[in-house]
């Protein structure tokens, strides 16, 4: 990941302190659409919040963010978002709300992208950032007291798809019929460390809010293999098909019963300064077609230079030189295994190796002797 996510807030100065639960939900392995992050702020005391600010270390408009209070508005997929049984009740122009039998459980505002919210672009040596910001309109729209919800989701399409993962190959995978794709995913929360120099130099006085719990949510499709993990995740299970149909409707073609949910939460007990969750997956995939072309190219290689050493050699009055051909033949291994090391120390994880270090490489391979 390029960076952290960070929230933070400017204060009104009322006698309640700014404070918010965050939950993340990053879907990946969706068929024919590209992986979203829906991130949900929940707060009790929305006057205390001047402006709500969220950063995101890419480049994102108004275009990539969608407000979810209407994907919402659903008995089944409130139950499936907030795990209780709930249901919706009355409802306006500025917020619906989520009942808990006769209680109101939540209060989901809709968001008016014109009024609400505001982008702001931060240029970073390493890449570009947005700072996403609520506006107190919204705030002052909200009764004082009782649980308020904002939910949206970011498309993570284009270089937003990056920022969460990376995966690595196999540098040998052209001679692989199938191989594992490693891939790392890791998600940062107010690591400020990972905060960019111009970021900190246009809000220098980064306020963070109470932040009493973060649920951080991984959906991954059920062929993909976890490995590993900085911590264990507090539960996992397979998404429940009627629950998340209408939630799912909008993120291509996925079932599911094929996705696999990991939760991971920090908080609860005490408020949560920061988050880290970096976790290791592999998943099959197929490379036939390559690999078929890759033993056909060999294939005919050889049997070009083949016919390419015997038309020399007759030329030269060398065809039945036995010992001789059989040099070339050493020599010309050796040459491919040369190439091979030198193409190999490019590829991950040594694609940034510099190119002295490459003849390094080389050189180490030819002052190599059998003992």
């Amino acid at each position: 990941m390029r960076g952290s996510l960070a929230v933070w807030c400017e204060a009104s100065h009322q006698s309640a302190e700014p404070a918010t639960d965050l939950h993340f939900n990053l879907w990946r392995d969706l068929p024919g659409s590209p992986d979203v992050l829906d991130v949900g702020f929940n707060f009790k005391h929305p006057h205390s919040f001047a402006k709500l600010h969220f950063y995101v270390p890419a480049e994102i408009s108004v275009k990539d963010v969608r407000d979810l209070s209407d994907v919402l508005e659903d008995d089944q997929t409130l139950s499936a978002v907030f795990n209780d049984t709930l249901h919706v009740g009355d409802r306006d122009e500025n917020a619906f709300n989520a009942m808990l039998g006769t209680k109101i459980a939540y209060r989901i505002a809709r968001l008016r992208f014109a009024e609400h919210v505001s982008f702001r672009e931060i240029k970073e040596s390493s890449g570009g950032g947005t700072v996403v910001s609520f506006g107190g309109p919204l705030f002052q729209s909200m009764p004082e007291h009782g649980s308020h919800y904002i939910r949206i989701r970011l498309t993570l399409s284009g270089n937003l798809g990056r920022v969460f993962s990376d995966d690595f190959d196999p540098s040998d995978r052209i001679f692989l019929s199938g191989f594992f794709r490693t891939d790392v995913v890791e998600f940062r929360v107010n690591e400020r460390r990972n905060f960019g120099r111009s970021l900190r130099e246009k809000y220098p006085n980064m306020a963070m809010p109470k932040i009493g719990a973060i649920h951080y949510f991984l959906v991954r499709s059920i062929a993909t293999e976890l490995i590993t993990s900085h911590a264990d995740f507090r539960k996992v299970r397979r998404l429940e098909p009627l629950l998340w149909e209408r939630y799912l409707q909008g993120l291509g073609r996925v079932s599911a019963e094929k996705m696999v949910i990991y939760h991971w939460r920090a908080g609860v007990d005490k408020p949560v300064d920061d988050f880290i969750a970096l976790a290791w997956f592999r998943a099959p995939r197929q490379n036939f077609l390559l690999y078929i072309c890759a033993i056909l190219l060999v294939g005919a290689a050889g049997s070009t230079t083949q016919a390419m050493l015997t038309k020399v050699g007759t030329s030269f009055g060398v065809a039945d030189n036995w010992p001789l051909q059989f040099c070339i033949l050493i020599g010309l291994v050796g040459i491919i295994l040369l190439a091979y090391t030198v193409v190999s120390s490019a590829k991950r994880p040594f694609q940034f190796l510099p190119f002295r270090n490459r003849l390094s490489v080389v050189k180490r391979w030819l002052k190599w002797r059998p003992r």
